[in-house]
């Protein structure tokens, strides 16, 4: 019977108030919620017609929620992974990033035809909504060569990859599929149409040591070089004809001021994120880098966590050993820089870069570190993240005429960050979502 009510309702709903193109859900009616306004939270009443928010009552409700004084935020977003690309993992992956009350995913780099097997699973609503770049665009045996080529060649081990390098360099199972070789601009123009037939939905490139690209090109090493400015930037240009966003992976602080002047949209790291408290940085960030950043209003990754595993000692086995000493170093820095850059108005947005782990890995790093305070941490990972991956969408924000999206918590965020842990509710598009725990 009630199956039955429910369809009835929603059938009544799509004649009332049914929109071309948008999902035909019930009316929901919101109330006793303290919903965030991107600084603190309010008592409200939202209404939901067709997967969009109103603060206007419609002249139907089919059901009203109470959500009991639970505090109400926006979905939480991951800007930079490798995940979903894998039938093997993907399921469980879903669940769990819908778990965390993750809704939005960027894939800076993944293997094209596994994510024409997956995608169908993704953007809808009691899914997960997913961008792809479909290989990463480097020069010959540039990074991500070696990230990807190692376990395709059968070497699953770190401790063979060196000496079986000549074979894995040779392998070159992933050409075309989870990385691209582009050594100029002839190349792109030989290749850029059978990577647009791939469909991604951004593009991602690589600049690494770029002030010493010739030298490393010449070393017959695998994995220490990325594109030359030059075709970088002929990339971009491309890019912007088939109307795609361009992400830069970067080293250091010249490759960050190359991305800059080319025109990219963001960057998957921050410059100097592999920095291990040991040696000095020979060249960071300058004020006048960041200035240019906020200009040009690209969002920055900063993948912060990898500080802590750069910072550690490892024994034979692979097994890590925080070195305190380094750690707080790297923290030092990462505490002024970023909030240096959040002064100045760059964007930030965040990302975990961890191959099998959800957002949550870099969430809390973040937030245990105190690299961020609450109010920052928390409008960076409902608001800022998801607009980096969806500009064009109106999502991270309780508004008129926005995507009626939202989990809940059961205490205020800005005073209790854990509480973000213990997702109620979750709610996409107008469909409320169940999980598995």
């Amino acid at each position: 019977m009630r199956k039955v009510m429910k369809f009835a309702l929603i059938i009544s709903s799509v004649f009332a108030f049914g929109l071309p193109g948008l999902a035909q859900t019930p009316v929901y009616q919101f109330i006793n919620g303290n919903w965030y306004d991107g600084k603190s939270f309010k008592n409200r009443t939202f209404y939901t017609v067709n997967g969009i928010f109103t603060s206007k009552r419609p002249s139907r409700i089919d059901e009203m929620v109470d959500l009991k004084n639970q505090f109400v935020i926006p979905p939480l977003a991951d800007a930079h992974t490798h995940n979903l690309d894998r039938t093997f993992n993907t399921k469980d992956l879903i669940n769990e990033y819908l778990v965390e009350g993750v809704f939005y995913v960027q894939v800076l780099g993944n293997y094209a035809s596994g994510a024409k097997q997956t995608k169908p699973l993704f953007n809808k609503p009691t899914s997960l909504d997913v961008v792809f770049a479909n290989g990463g665009l480097t020069s010959t045996l540039g990074h991500p060569f070696m990230a990807y080529e190692t376990f395709a060649a059968g070497f699953y081990n770190p401790a063979e990859w060196e000496k079986n390098i000549e074979a894995i360099k040779k392998s070159r199972i992933g050409e075309n599929d989870a990385y691209w070789f582009f050594d100029s601009k002839a190349d792109v123009d030989a290749k850029w149409e059978k990577f647009l037939e791939s469909k991604p939905d951004i593009v991602k490139i690589f600049l690494v040591d770029t002030e010493n690209l010739e030298k490393n090109r010449s070393n017959g090493k695998a994995g220490d070089k990325g594109l030359s400015p030059e075709v970088a930037e002929y990339i971009v240009q491309k890019a912007k004809k088939a109307n795609l966003r361009v992400y830069a992976h970067v080293d250091t602080a010249f490759d960050f001021r190359i991305g800059l002047k080319i025109g990219v949209d963001g960057f998957g790291h921050l410059s100097n994120y592999g920095w291990n408290g040991k040696e000095s940085i020979r060249d960071d960030l300058t004020l006048a880098d960041i200035k240019l950043a906020a200009r040009n209003k690209v969002s920055i990754i900063p993948t912060a966590r990898i500080g802590e595993a750069e910072a550690s000692d490892y024994d034979e086995k692979g097994n890590a050993t925080l070195n305190r000493e380094r750690f707080n170093r790297v923290l030092e820095r990462q505490r002024k820089l970023y909030n240096l850059m959040l002064k100045n108005g760059v964007n930030f947005a965040i990302g975990s870069d961890y191959f099998g782990k959800t957002l949550g890995v870099e969430l809390w790093y973040l937030h245990n570190n105190k690299i961020f305070d609450n109010k920052t941490l928390l409008k960076i990972a409902v608001e800022k993240t998801a607009q980096a991956i969806f500009p064009n969408r109106k999502i991270g924000r309780f508004s008129e005429g926005y995507e009626a999206s939202f989990i809940t918590v059961a205490e205020n965020p800005l005073v209790n960050f854990e509480t973000l842990k213990n997702v109620n509710l979750r709610f996409k598009q107008g469909v409320f979502i169940e999980v598995k725990k």
